[in-house]
């Protein structure tokens, strides 16, 4: 299971951070997998779910100063997954963890980025969840 946290962004005032990085759960559980933004600067939040040995799929995009929150794919419509938008979070809630739920990712990609490069890191799942943060500053916008 991968679990990626990526942080992005075009003046130093704006942040992205987690307040965990590291989360374990059962199967049946409910979580949440909290994202903070601070700053001004505009940015999209996007989640992502990839498994080990596959690309990325896109969960969720959600613009900071917008309200709309927009699921993608398998993830339309699908009552498991929702997000938590107030107060500049981006929490991705997941009730009744099931096997196929390893392997969340989070991505921010602020305004003017194009391909913000990705970074991760290898968890042993076993029977449990793993979701782990490694928060990165991939690249700087001047």
């Amino acid at each position: 299971s991968l679990f990626w946290f990526q942080k992005t962004h075009l003046q130093p005032q704006a942040s992205v951070y987690q307040d965990k990085v590291f989360i374990l759960a059962d199967v049946g559980e409910n979580v949440s997998l909290h994202c903070f933004y601070e700053g001004d600067d505009s940015a999209w939040i996007l989640w992502y779910k990839q498994t080990l040995g596959q690309k990325p799929r896109l969960i969720s995009t959600f613009y900071v100063y917008d309200t709309k929150i927009t699921f993608h794919d398998e993830f339309q419509n699908n009552p498991r997954f929702k997000l938590d938008t107030e107060n500049r979070r981006n929490n991705l809630n997941i009730s009744d963890l099931n096997n196929n739920d390893s392997g969340i990712t989070v991505k921010v990609r602020e305004a003017g980025l194009k391909n913000p490069a990705l970074v991760h890191q290898s968890t042993d799942v076993g029977q449990f969840f793993q979701f782990h943060c490694t928060t990165v500053l991939c690249m700087t916008v001047q």
